[in-house]
């Protein structure tokens, strides 16, 4: 196919029209985060940040809408996981979103113990086999990561 191109195109003009194009180029676990709000930061920038403060454990929540309890806990789902420098990072699906939760870590975006997953349900704990949130009533809904493992 090059020989075709080669004698139907001059030398001159083939080199001129040729460029390199990388078809997969490299993306960071950041750009999951963006979702058109802001532009993404730097990376030397998101190295440097400070985590945010995330609210107590009791602070209140607002009410579930009709419809939303046990029921909608089953709709999390976790759907990947990954070790970035000893800090374990879960990736939850529900309702379409995908949410990045982790124990203690630094990344823009993810959800850390106390912080809300959705309006309606909060991260209380990364544990080993399950990531454990509350309902607007306190109430703990653990969803499972053993399929993680497999």
């Amino acid at each position: 196919m090059t020989a075709v191109i080669t004698a139907l195109v001059p030398a001159a003009t083939w080199a001129e029209t040729t460029q390199e194009v990388d078809l997969f180029p490299s993306q960071s676990w950041t750009s999951l985060l963006d979702r058109g709000s802001e532009p993404a930061q730097d990376a030397a920038a998101q190295a440097n940040a400070a985590p945010t403060d995330t609210p107590a454990l009791d602070d209140t929540m607002p009410t579930a809408p009709e419809g939303v309890g046990a029921t909608a806990a089953t709709a999390f789902t976790a759907i990947g996981e990954w070790s970035d420098i000893g800090r374990r990072i879960v990736v939850l699906a529900h309702q379409g979103e995908t949410y990045l939760i982790c124990q203690r870590c630094d990344m823009d975006g993810a959800v850390r113990p106390g912080g809300n997953v959705t309006p309606h349900y909060r991260l209380k704990a990364l544990e080993a086999k399950r990531a454990v949130l509350l309902d607007p009533q306190g109430k703990e809904l653990h969803v499972d990561l053993a399929p993680l493992a497999q």
